[in-house]
C-alpha cells in the first residue's frame, strides 16, 4: 500500500509540506520514492533552477538511507501529475494541498477535484499548517476513520490500518448520523423524530463497529467509536479538531439516502476545509 510514495514538487516551500509525512512512511514502509518535478507554469521546458532543487531533494532523501529517484515532468501541471498517478496506480500520491504562488501556479484547490474524478490513485494530502518541524514523534499517532456503514465507505480502513500497525496509532472510527433539522431543514417538530432515528441508526452503527473491531483483533490495535449527529463534513471536521487527529483516512464515496451520507461528496469538503492532512482512497466500484 505504500511502498510507492510519488511526490510532485515545483519547487517553492509551501509544495514542501508534504516532505516530512513522505519521510516517516518512507521509513516505516521501506517505500520507493519518485519525486516530479512539475514546473509552476505550463511551459514546454523545465527551469534550470527546478531540475535543481529536484536534484537537491532526491539527494537528501538518498543521504537518509531512502529509496528516491525524480522525473522532471513537461506541460500543463495538473495534467502531467494526474497523467502519471494514473500509470503508476499502485503507489499513494503524496503532496501538500497547494504549491507556488502568483497567477500561474497549479493550485490544488482547483486540481482536487479533477484528481478525486480522474484519478484511482490513493491521495495523501498535507496542509501547511499541518507540517510542524522538529516533532520528533510520529506524524500519524491518532488517525480517523470516518465511515457510512457500507463497504464502499471502508475503502480507506486498510490504509489506516497497516500505518497505525507501524507507528502504533490509535485509531477512531466515526459515523455521523445525518442531523435531520440542520440537513434538510425540517421543523423542529421532527427533533422526536430525530432521537428515534438517531438510538435505531446507533444500534446499528454499533453492530457494524463491533464487527469490524472483531475482525481486527488479531492486530491488537488502539481502536475506538463514536457517533455525531449533525452535518458530515463539518461534524468530521469538528471531531477531528476536538480529539487532536493527525490524520483523517476517508473513502471518495459511500452510499446515498437518508441513513447514509455521500462520502465522495464529503470528503471533498473535508479536504478543502482542513488543516489536518487527509488520506483520501477510491473505492474499487468507482
Amino acid at each position: 500500500m505504500y511502498e510507492k510514495l510519488i511526490v510532485p514538487l515545483d519547487g517553492s516551500n509551501k509544495a514542501e509540506s508534504i516532505l516530512s509525512f513522505v519521510e516517516e512512511l518512507a521509513l516505516k514502509f521501506n517505500s520507493e520514492i519518485t519525486i516530479l518535478g512539475v514546473p509552476r507554469e505550463h511551459a514546454p521546458s523545465v527551469p534550470p533552477s527546478l531540475d535543481k532543487y529536484i536534484d537537491n531533494v532526491n539527494t537528501q532523501f538518498n543521504n537518509k538511507g531512502l529509496h528516491a529517484k525524480y522525473l522532471l515532468l513537461r506541460g500543463n501541471p495538473g495534467e502531467e501529475i494526474i497523467k502519471y498517478a494514473n500509470a503508476n496506480n499502485d503507489g499513494l500520491l503524496a503532496m501538500a494541498n497547494y504549491g507556488g504562488s502568483g497567477s500561474s501556479h497549479w493550485l490544488l484547490g482547483d486540481l482536487t477535484g479533477k484528481l478525486l474524478l480522474r484519478t484511482v490513485t490513493p491521495l495523501l494530502l498535507a496542509p501547511e499548517k499541518s507540517n510542524e518541524p522538529g516533532k520528533e514523534h510520529s506524524k500519524f499517532k491518532k488517525i480517523l476513520i470516518p465511515l457510512d456503514n457500507s463497504t464502499e465507505g471502508e475503502a480507506a480502513l486498510p490504509f489506516a490500518i497497516e500505518l497505525a500497525k507501524k507507528t502504533n496509532a490509535r485509531i477512531n472510527l466515526l459515523h455521523v448520523i445525518p442531523s435531520i433539522e440542520k440537513t434538510y431543514g425540517m421543523m423542529k417538530y421532527a427533533v422526536n423524530f430525530e432521537k428515534q432515528l438517531f438510538e435505531t441508526l446507533k444500534k446499528e452503527g454499533e453492530d457494524y463497529f463491533q464487527g469490524i473491531i472483531e475482525k481486527l483483533a488479531g492486530d491488537k490495535l488502539d481502536i475506538k467509536y463514536h457517533f455525531i449527529v449533525g452535518t458530515p463534513a463539518e461534524s468530521i471536521l469538528s471531531y477531528a479538531e476536538e480529539s487532536f487527529t493527525d490524520l483523517i483516512a476517508i473513502a471518495t464515496h459511500g452510499r446515498t439516502g437518508i441513513k447514509r451520507f455521500v462520502l465522495g461528496s464529503v470528503a471533498r469538503q473535508v479536504v478543502l476545509s482542513s488543516d489536518i492532512p487527509v488520506l483520501l482512497v477510491r473505492s474499487k466500484k468507482q
